[in-house]
């Protein structure tokens, strides 16, 4: 009898450690926009899976975020980025170099668009001096600040350890190469919209999600119908209403938004419209530092 209990209990822990090696770890370091805010960092999320760490958008502040759940951009060898406007890619300067400061290990990998490689190079050679110093006065190993750039298709583009990272275009207006991500381990699936209006390309993509991260705009009626530069805007970007459409169509077990572009309109205005429009649905608006653990 005490054996049989003893491999009941086994199994069980056995199952345990099975499920949680498989979880998928997913931290909001930024859901803001191009505006400054303290509150809302630049575009950056953080998924772990099997103490590997991925970072999907390196916005301003992604670094101090890192810090304030206590890692280093050392820990992180692989970088996936959406596309190349400014509030998805101005920390990657400070996330590169202050990584090599701390000795990173190994090659960064970072993966993204048309263009990427030109950033990454042309970033390097704006910390050319900086690195030279460095490497003089305190024996920087520069190893650490070597980068791997893939620039993406639309496809498998990463593939290890059981975790698989696709890439998908989405409509982001004139941005020529903007790209989602669809990210799957063995039980769990999370996708990223990255900056699109309404896009049927995503909803293929979309199939059994956990979790749908996916950006939201709301602009004040009066005011969008009267300023030329915010319908424009608004023509890249994902209305509330476009929104609900995409939520029923993916059906997803939990969506949260980020990049929050909210013009005439606060964050008590938007629960309350979620409230109201998407009572059938598991929707919460990301914060910076929200994490999900899916298990």
């Amino acid at each position: 009898m005490r054996n049989l209990i003893t491999f009941f209990i086994l199994n069980l822990l056995c199952q345990s450690l099975t499920v949680n090696a498989d979880e998928l770890k997913v931290t909001f370091l930024g859901t803001g926009t191009p505006v400054p805010s303290i509150e809302r960092f630049g575009s950056s999320t953080l998924i772990e899976h099997k103490g590997k760490y991925f970072l999907f958008d390196v916005g301003r502040g992604a670094t101090i975020r890192l810090s304030q759940i206590g890692m280093y951009p050392s820990d992180i060898d692989n970088v996936f980025l959406t596309h190349l406007h400014s509030d998805h890619i101005t920390g990657f300067d400070d996330f590169w170099i202050t990584g090599g400061i701390w000795q990173r290990a190994n090659t960064l990998n970072v993966y993204g668009p048309d263009g990427t490689k030109s950033f990454v190079e042309h970033t390097q050679a704006a910390f050319s001096l900086d690195a030279f110093y460095r490497e003089k006065q305190s024996s920087l190993n520069l190893k650490g600040l070597e980068v791997n750039v893939t620039e993406i298709k639309e496809g498998l583009i990463y593939d290890e350890d059981g975790l698989k990272v696709t890439a998908f275009r989405v409509d982001h207006g004139a941005v020529e190469h903007a790209y989602g991500y669809r990210i799957d381990s063995d039980r769990h699936s999370v996708l990223l919209s990255g900056d699109t209006t309404y896009s049927e390309n995503l909803i293929a993509n979309s199939r059994e999600l956990d979790l749908l991260i996916h950006e939201v705009s709301v602009i004040e009626p009066k005011l969008l119908q009267s300023n030329p530069k915010l319908k424009s805007i608004s023509k890249y970007h994902t209305s509330l209403q476009q929104l609900h459409k995409l939520v029923e169509k993916v059906n997803p077990n939990k969506t949260v938004l980020n990049h929050l572009l909210l013009i005439g309109a606060d964050e008590t205005e938007l629960s309350h419209l979620l409230e109201t429009q998407f009572q059938d649905q598991s929707i919460d608006v990301g914060q910076d530092l929200m994490t999900i653990h899916l298990r």
